[in-house]
């Protein structure tokens, strides 16, 4: 374009020039005519001068009329760069404005799918609460339930204990009333013993006697009644041991079936807290950042696990008080077999002093500790028995 404008100057410029050769010749031709005429000389003169000066005026305004064509062209030049650039801005803003338009249309979807994306999730953490609620109300139940039923046993465990006590007590005092009887019974064998070797003495010099058979027969008698005594006594000891060995396994029975029934809550309580700790994993896993809701639900399933740790702990101290029990149930097996054995030592001692005591005359003083012995053993029997009976109840 700038060099269109430049060869459009270019030729009106010579036209100028021409014109001016032109007006130079005809003032060339006046000058002429005035020297021929002689007589307008000096104002020849003075046109030439005019001339002069117009000629100089017409090369400085060509020289400025170049350097303005020059201007001119740099001007031009740098308008086109500046149109160039120009244009190419218009291409790169018409980019950034299609490339935001996109943007803006992808954000939109994103913004829209993150709101269903919040809902959802909205949702899900209320199902979720609800289900927490659920199960922490069921659980609660169960560590009420568990609490009373721990409760229950403790007290149970306790008054068996205090009973236990209060039998053993008693145990002891007759098994020191029954010492003392055997001392005393010891005592009396030994006069018993005095006395029969006196009596052999006196029967062998009385041998010829007739009424010391019929006193002998008279002894033999009463020896058979007192062995049919015993045999029916030991019968009844028998049946009454019998009845307390079926008694105590009544109790080992029931006290298996306690230890599975603390086991089994016990192994509950533990899966339930494995799926409440699982829970609580997944749970942070699912959400990375949780809300004042989240924290809550974590905070009420922390006490949970709180709440299953105290109720382990309470049945492993329920288990320890079971253990005891069934020490002190090997205890008062051993404190009976050891009363059992005594009591056969009294019995077989009693048996000893009556046939010592028949083979001769007795006396009818000491008959009352001799048939005395055998109730004393029947009520120690008994009272074993309800001991028994009370621990087995409990």
């Amino acid at each position: 374009m700038q060099a269109m404008e430049g060869e459009v100057l270019l030729p009106a410029l010579y036209e100028e020039e021409e014109e001016e050769e032109e007006e130079e010749e005809e003032v060339e031709e006046e000058e002429d005519q005035v020297q021929k005429g002689g007589s307008v000389g000096s104002l020849s003169v003075g046109k030439h001068r005019g001339l002069s000066l117009t000629e100089t005026e017409l090369e400085e305004l060509r020289a400025q009329v170049l350097q303005l064509v020059t201007e001119l062209e740099e001007t031009r030049e740098l308008a086109g760069q500046h149109e160039d650039d120009s244009l190419e801005l218009q291409g790169l803003l018409e980019d950034e404005r299609l490339a935001s338009a996109q943007q803006a249309e992808v954000f939109t979807k994103q913004i829209q799918q993150l709101q269903g994306e919040l809902r959802s999730l909205r949702e899900e953490i209320s199902l979720l609460e609800r289900e927490k609620e659920s199960e922490l109300k069921a659980m609660e139940q169960e560590l009420h339930l568990a609490r009373t039923e721990i409760h229950t046993l403790r007290q149970a465990a306790e008054d068996s204990a205090t009973e236990h006590d209060s039998d053993l007590a008693s145990l002891q005092e007759d098994l020191c009333r029954l010492q003392n009887e055997l001392d005393d019974m010891e005592r009396i064998r030994g006069e018993y013993e005095l006395e029969i070797t006196s009596l052999r003495a006196e029967m062998e010099m009385k041998n010829s006697d007739p009424s010391s058979l019929s006193d002998f027969s008279e002894m033999q008698e009463e020896l058979q009644q007192l062995r049919e005594r015993y045999h029916f006594l030991n019968e009844e000891y028998r049946t009454l041991q019998e009845s307390n060995s079926s008694l105590t396994g009544q109790l080992a029975d029931l006290e298996s079936e306690r230890t599975r029934r603390a086991t089994e809550k016990w192994l509950d309580s533990q899966t339930l807290k494995n799926m409440l700790s699982a829970e609580s994993q997944t749970s942070e896993m699912d959400f990375l950042e949780p809300d004042s809701e989240t924290h809550l639900l974590r905070q009420q399933l922390q006490g949970a696990e709180e709440q299953m740790h105290d109720m382990r702990n309470q049945c492993k101290q329920l288990c320890c008080e079971l253990q005891e029990l069934q020490h002190h149930r090997q205890a008062s097996e051993e404190e009976q077999k050891r009363l059992q054995r005594e009591l056969k030592c009294a019995q077989n001692e009693v048996l000893r002093f009556q046939t010592s005591h028949h083979a001769t005359q007795p006396s009818p003083a000491p008959n009352a500790p001799i048939f005395s012995l055998p109730l004393v053993g029947l009520v120690v029997i008994l009272a074993l028995l309800w001991c028994w009976w009370a621990e087995t109840s409990s």
